[in-house]
């Protein structure tokens, strides 16, 4: 009996080496909260930016190391798993639609580790459509029902069984579809996949979002200024507006909503704003020049970028934009000698809320 259970442990062992950051956590011989020497330096930052079905990973370049080891986990702090990258970039296709936390470590060639990154955390983008329960203004036949365009199959082929599709004739109206989310949601991207037939592919439709379940058209906001393409897909960035109900809707009386899939990619409802950047400092510089460094702001979905304003005086107001980034800092070279300057820094995040300002005062000598 004690044979056979070393030699189950041993196959679970090997079944489950090296199965990266879609499996079971690796087992390590580096913990995250070592106090082991290092040899090699830590990566000095760690950006984490949410995309559709996964969330993209990068950090600056450490000298001397040959890979990098990266910890992920559903609380901050406490890391479940890990992978290896042999670049400064990966990728975490793992739950999308729930808060992940992320520090990366680099491993130089001797195999020593680095302490950890600063924290990065991050939502990956949902498919909030998906299998969602969907509508249609009338019905072309029962084998080409609304749900066919939440399916998960982006086939646009007639025959292939996986299309929506409205009646033809409606005596002038707009044919519409739609789909209920299932609560109020901040939706990032919709991705519309019409039919590839050569009778459809023509046809144009506008995109629609609202927080009620209405045919009301007051309750419902348009959000493309253009009708949908006939590319494959036509993608709409919506900025994390809220909403519950999306339609696509006909521009042309009399054409059906022919439609292979529809993909509302979100979160569910983002409250919470980006934490305030710390660290604010500016240097003045040969040039002259100002050069502007923070530390990384954390938000539950992903910081976009941060919005550094200036102004003139020690006790001015009038603030004028001077860069919008994802890095950690810029470069004002629009300053004159013996002047001084008012800087405001804050955390924009993928919704558009903004952190709280951080202020600063440089002097150019």
């Amino acid at each position: 009996m004690k044979v056979r259970s070393l030699f189950v442990t041993a196959l679970l062992s090997l079944a489950f080496a090296g199965c990266g950051p879609q499996g079971e956590p690796e087992s390590q011989p580096d913990e995250v909260g070592s106090d082991a020497e290092m040899l090699v330096a830590a990566p000095s930052r760690l950006f984490a930016r949410p995309d559709k079905g996964f969330t993209e990973l990068t950090w600056p370049a450490v000298s001397g190391a040959v890979s990098y080891r990266i910890y992920s986990g559903s609380i901050s702090g406490v890391y479940s798993w890990s992978w290896t990258s042999t670049t400064n970039a990966s990728s975490d296709p793992y739950a999308p639609g729930a808060p992940r936390f992320y520090v990366v470590k680099a491993i130089d060639a001797a195999g020593n580790f680095s302490a950890a990154s600063p924290e990065a955390t991050a939502t990956a983008f949902a498919n909030l459509a998906l299998g969602k329960p969907a509508n249609q203004s009338s019905f072309w036949d029962p084998n080409r029902p609304a749900g066919a365009a939440v399916d998960g199959n982006v086939d646009g082929h007639w025959a292939n069984g996986s299309v929506s599709s409205t009646n033809w004739e409606c005596n002038g109206c707009l044919q519409s579809w739609r789909v209920d989310l299932g609560e109020s949601s901040s939706v990032y991207s919709v991705d519309v996949w019409s039919s590839t037939e050569p009778n459809c592919v023509n046809h144009l439709h506008n995109v629609f979002t609202s927080n009620e379940s209405t045919t009301d058209p007051a309750s419902w906001t348009k959000r493309n200024d253009q009708p949908l393409a006939s590319s494959q897909p036509t993608s709409l960035d919506l900025a994390g507006i809220t909403g519950r109900h999306l339609r696509v809707e006909q521009n042309t009386p009399n054409l059906a909503v022919v439609l292979a899939e529809v993909q509302v990619w979100g979160t569910t409802k983002d409250t919470q704003a980006p934490s305030t950047p710390t660290g604010f400092t500016g240097a003045e510089a040969d040039g002259p020049r100002i050069d502007l460094s923070w530390n990384n702001s954390n938000d539950n979905v992903g910081v976009k970028g941060y919005e550094i304003d200036r102004c003139i005086g020690v006790s001015c107001t009038n603030w004028a934009d001077v860069d919008f980034t994802s890095n950690l800092n810029t470069t004002d070279y629009w300053v004159t000698a013996g002047t001084t300057y008012r800087y405001r820094l804050r955390a924009k995040d993928f919704a558009n809320k903004g952190s709280s300002w951080s202020i600063i005062t440089v002097t150019v000598l």
